[in-house]
C-alpha cells in the first residue's frame, strides 16, 4: 500500500516511552458549524477524478465557470430570499441545521472558504429515497436559508457527486425547472462521521508505538533465528517469547481491543516468516506516530513533506503512565488538524497524478476546462501549486510545480519520487483516520481517495 521504498535504518528503540505526565492546555472548543463537503468517488466527464479534491477544488473550479455561474446564483437569492425574508446581501456564515422529512435527512450548509461576488455560498444537500418534493411544504420547515446550486449544464460539472448515492430532485428557481441535488456519502460523512476523541487518539498511539518496536525487533530476531550458532530450542520458542511479550503488555496496558485486524495478523505471524514488505509497511508506521503525536499536541509542528519522521521522536515520551498519557489526552482544534489533513491530501494527489502521468492515462479536459486554459497535466499542477502556495499550504512553487527536496517534483528521481509518496500516503491515510473518514473508525479500512 505504501511503496517498497525502504526507511533509513534506525537502532531498535527500547519499549516506547510514552507522553509527560503534565498535559498540554485544553485547547478551545470549535464553535459548531458547516462540514466540509467531501468529494468521494468525484468523476465526471469534463472534469476528471484526478482534479484536486475538496474546498480547493471548489475554489479552483468556480474560479473557472464563474461567468456560467451568474444566472443559477441570481436563482439562488432569489430562492433565499423568498424563504428567508432578508436581502441576499445580509447572507452572514450559519450553522449546520437539518431536518427530517419522512426518512429523508435534508441538511443546510455553507461553503466554507467559498464565495461569489463576495457573498458566501449555501448549500443544500439531500440524503435518502426519492420523496414526492411537491408535497414538501417548504414555507414550514424549520430552517430560513435555502439555495439552488445546480441549473445550467456547466454548473452540474462542478456538483457532480458519484452515482452510487441517490439521486433527487428539488424545486428550480423558476417554476417548471427542476434542479437536481447530489448526495452519494452525505449521510454517512455529515451526520454518521464519528471522529476519533483524543482518548482514541492516545490509545493508537500507543498501539502503533508498540507495532513500531516489535517490527523492528521481530527483524533482529530473525537474524537469530537464521544464525546457525543459535540453539535449536531457542529458535522454536522465539516467537512465543517476542510475540507474547509484546501482545502481553498490549493486553495489560488494556490496549488489545485496540489492535486493528491487520495488525493482530501481524503479531500472529512467526518471526522466521515475516516477509519484508510487511516489516517495511510497519516501519512507515513512524510517519502516522508524527501525525498522532502532533495531532495530541507533544510537538508543535510535522516535518516537511520531504523528510521523514525520524524514531527519535519516541525518545521524550519516556517513563510515562500509559493510563494517564490516555485520560490527559488533548487533540488540537478540528480546524488545525483539517488543515493539515487538505495538505496531506494536496501531496497524495500529486503523488497519483504522477502515477497517472507515468502509465500514461490520458488528460481528456472538457470545454469548460479548455476555454480556461487547462488541456494537459501540466496544467492542473501548475494551477494547483500556484493557488496551494498562495493559501500558506504549498511552499513557492519550482517550474510550476510542488517544491520538494529542492527541486520541481517531476524532477524526483525514482527513490525520491518513492520515499516522498510514502511519507505523503501515510499521513494523509492518518490524518483522514482522525478527521473521521474511517467507518466505524475502523482503522485498517481508512480511505485515501484524492
Amino acid at each position: 500500500m505504501f511503496g517498497m521504498f525502504k526507511r533509513e535504518s534506525t537502532p531498535p528503540p527500547v519499549l516506547p516511552p510514552l507522553p509527560p505526565s503534565s498535559p498540554p492546555p485544553l485547547p478551545p472548543l470549535l464553535p459548531s458549524g458547516p462540514p466540509r463537503a467531501h468529494h468521494r468517488e468525484f468523476t465526471h466527464e469534463i472534469i476528471p477524478d484526478v482534479f484536486i479534491t475538496g474546498d480547493k477544488r471548489d475554489q479552483m473550479l468556480m474560479k473557472l465557470v464563474q461567468p456560467d455561474m451568474q444566472e443559477l446564483m441570481r436563482g439562488s437569492w432569489d430562492a433565499w430570499e423568498r424563504l428567508s425574508g432578508q436581502p441576499a446581501s445580509s447572507s452572514k456564515a450559519l450553522e449546520l441545521s437539518a431536518f427530517r422529512h419522512e426518512n429523508c435527512i435534508i441538511s443546510f450548509w455553507e461553503f466554507p472558504r467559498v464565495r461569489y461576488a463576495g457573498e458566501a455560498i449555501l448549500g443544500l444537500l439531500v440524503v435518502g429515497p426519492a420523496v414526492d418534493w411537491k408535497a414538501v411544504d417548504w414555507a414550514k420547515l424549520p430552517v430560513r436559508y435555502f439555495v439552488l446550486e445546480r441549473g445550467t449544464e456547466h454548473s452540474t460539472t462542478i456538483f457532480e457527486w458519484s452515482p452510487s448515492g441517490f439521486v433527487l430532485v428539488s424545486p428550480g428557481p423558476r417554476p417548471g425547472r427542476p434542479i437536481t441535488v447530489f448526495c452519494d456519502m452525505v449521510l454517512d460523512h455529515v451526520f454518521g462521521k464519528q471522529r476519533p476523541t483524543a482518548q482514541d487518539t492516545a490509545r493508537r498511539l500507543l498501539v502503533l508505538e508498540h507495532l513500531v518496536v516489535y517490527s523492528q525487533a521481530s527483524a533482529y530476531g530473525k537474524q537469530l533465528h537464521q544464525c546457525p550458532d543459535f540453539p535449536p530450542a531457542a529458535k522454536a520458542d522465539l516467537h512465543t517469547i517476542m510475540g507474547g511479550m509484546f501482545s502481553k503488555g498490549l493486553r495489560e496496558l488494556g490496549l488489545w481491543e485496540y489492535v486493528s485486524p491487520r495488525e493482530r495478523e501481524f503479531l500472529a505471524c512467526p518471526v522466521q516468516e515475516l516477509k519484508e514488505q510487511q516489516v517495511m509497511k510497519i516501519s512507515w508506521r513512524y510517519e502516522a506516530i508524527g501525525i498522532l503525536i502532533w495531532a495530541l499536541r507533544f510537538i508543535p509542528e510535522l516535518p516537511a513533506y520531504d523528510s521523514q519522521v525520524s524514531h527519535e521522536i519516541l525518545k521524550p515520551f519516556q517513563g510515562s503512565d500509559p493510563a494517564r498519557v490516555i485520560q490527559s489526552a488533548q487533540l488540537r482544534d478540528q480546524a488545525e488538524i483539517d488543515r493539515a489533513r487538505e495538505i496531506a491530501e494536496l501531496w497524495n494527489w500529486r503523488n497519483r497524478t504522477r502515477q497517472l502521468m507515468v502509465n500514461g492515462y490520458p488528460f481528456e479536459p472538457g470545454e469548460t476546462l479548455k476555454r480556461a486554459g487547462v488541456n494537459t497535466y501540466e496544467d492542473v499542477i501548475r494551477m494547483t501549486a500556484q493557488m496551494a502556495a498562495g493559501e500558506g499550504d504549498l511552499p513557492a512553487p519550482i517550474g510550476d510545480d510542488f517544491a520538494v527536496k529542492g527541486k520541481a517534483y517531476r524532477d524526483l528521481t525514482e527513490d525520491e519520487w518513492a520515499e516522498v509518496r510514502s511519507i505523503s500516503t501515510e499521513r494523509h491515510f492518518t490524518l483522514n483516520w482522525l478527521c473521521g473518514y474511517a467507518p466505524g473508525n475502523n482503522w485498517d479500512n481508512t480511505p485515501t481517495e484524492t
